[in-house]
């Protein structure tokens, strides 16, 4: 068995590229704000980050005195000027790595000005101050695979990780001519991972030993009965281990990194990949083998989908005058979908500069607009507003919470150059989803079919006899 040191790298150099969950919209205000969110897998070591912006300004914008500013995580690191062209631009900006985090918060901050002559900014809100970004706007990663480490937990992170499972080195194996059990403990395995596909990306192939065709940078999850293991896995695990016990166990090959699942009994093996298919139990999993009983608690605590969900975990604040948005993903249980009755509560503080005849917050979700609440002096230290969401609207199992802020200062005469007024949206907003059961039996909906509120269904596999 040859065992990974850690901190190795694949020396080839990969690219991902990782689309942005935002339809193609429209920013209005001379000052404009909104954010976008991408992951970075931990297990990339990255060479070069590229953020791809594909953008529109208004054809009456003024080329010198309109301006895009670029922020990481609160960190503003590029400013530059629309080029003199109607259309969509593209421009590709290299992103500091040293600002890059696991989750990361990317800020486009447009100030679209008109000018009135030489001396004075127009600075009247107008229909022709805006800012189009185009759907397709992306990030793209250059970098090379740190090697798994001998645990459970690594070679979890690589199976299911986004461009693991988009290139198609994740594969789940059984033996040829699988047996009921070892195809339902492959099929329970799978649900384990389903959070990590979506119909923009391959699924993870079940498959046979003999189309395995296992290659370098391929991890393979190996469910079989101790006795249908080829030879090469069967003599990483003594028989002794399997007597009583399931076995999970890591084996680091120079053709692909395995994860062996195996038991002599049908009812350990259907254990086993319970264990496999519970994200909490394998992310916690720091060593390399893991022995289950019948006595192991496999099962995921249940989400009680009592249809609250917290919109930020820490205090979302946005600065200076003008146009901003912000945006919460929203996720439901892979088995639901929204119903009528659903409904954003909103709590947010502001500054008390503003002009309040023109301040405004408006909140969304996706392209749907639920309602506005006018800013007051009197409520600046602490204001809510619950804003239902329209009856019929269809939002599936994923969708985006969309808060827009209009925030007018008093007799501003110059360019927005200051970083107040500002807006904050606190950490007790939520949104409270009415949802129920969907059973589409479609194929874009597989595996999350054998899903119930996260966790896996009762499920059975039926085979024929021949």
């Amino acid at each position: 068995m040859s065992l990974v040191g850690v901190g190795q790298v694949h020396a080839e150099d990969l690219t991902y590229t990782q689309n942005f969950q935002n339809d193609t919209t429209t920013l209005s205000g001379k000052s404009t704000a909104t954010s976008m969110y991408f992951t970075k897998m931990d297990y990339w070591n990255v060479k070069k980050a590229t953020f791809n912006f594909n953008y529109q300004v208004s054809q009456l914008a003024d080329k010198t005195t309109s301006d895009i500013t670029l922020s990481m995580n609160g960190v503003k690191f590029y400013s530059f000027r629309p080029e003199h062209k109607s259309g969509f631009q593209s421009k590709a900006v290299e992103i500091p790595l040293e600002l890059l985090q696991g989750t990361n918060k990317l800020e486009i901050k447009g100030q679209i000005l008109n000018k009135k002559d030489a001396k004075n900014y127009d600075l009247a809100q107008t229909p022709a101050n805006w800012l189009t970004i185009k759907s397709g706007t992306n990030m793209n990663f250059k970098y090379e695979v740190k090697d798994p480490e001998n645990t459970l937990r690594s070679f979890y992170d690589h199976f299911s990780g986004e461009d693991t499972i988009a290139n198609q080195h994740s594969k789940i194996v059984t033996p040829d001519q699988p047996i009921k059990a070892e195809l339902a403990a492959g099929m329970t395995a799978l649900t384990g991972i389903s959070h990590a596909t979506t119909t923009n990306n391959n699924q993870i192939s079940v498959v046979q030993n003999t189309n395995m065709d296992a290659t370098k940078g391929d991890y393979i999850l190996y469910v079989a009965k101790y006795d249908n293991l080829p030879k090469a896995l069967k003599q990483e695990i003594s028989e002794k281990d399997v007597e009583k016990r399931a076995v999970i166990k890591t084996h680091y090959t120079k053709k692909g990194d395995y994860l062996i699942v195996t038991a002599k009994t049908d009812g350990l093996l259907k254990k086993a990949s319970q264990f496999f298919a519970n994200p909490e139990l394998m992310q916690q999993t720091n060593k390399s083998t893991e022995m289950i009983s019948y006595l192991t608690n496999t099962f995921m605590s249940k989400v009680q989908d009592r249809g609250k969900y917290q919109l930020t975990n820490v205090i979302d604040k946005i600065k200076g005058a003008g146009h901003h948005e912000t945006n919460y993903l929203v996720t439901l249980p892979n088995d639901r979908t929204n119903a009528d009755g659903s409904e954003v509560k909103l709590h947010f503080r502001y500054s008390k500069n503003l002009n309040f005849k023109r301040s405004l917050v408006t909140v969304y979700v996706n392209d749907t607009t639920l309602g506005s609440k006018k800013l007051t002096a009197a409520k600046a230290n602490g204001d809510e507003v619950t804003l239902e969401v329209p009856k019929g609207t269809s939002l599936g199992n994923s969708f985006e919470v969309r808060v827009a802020f209009d925030l007018e200062m008093k007799d501003q005469e110059i360019s927005d150059n200051s970083e107040t007024p500002w807006a904050e949206v606190d950490t007790n907003s939520e949104m409270k989803v009415k949802s129920e059961k969907s059973n589409d039996l479609l194929f874009t909906n597989y595996p999350t079919i054998f899903m119930k509120n996260q966790t896996y269904n009762n499920l059975a596999v039926v085979i024929p006899k021949n």
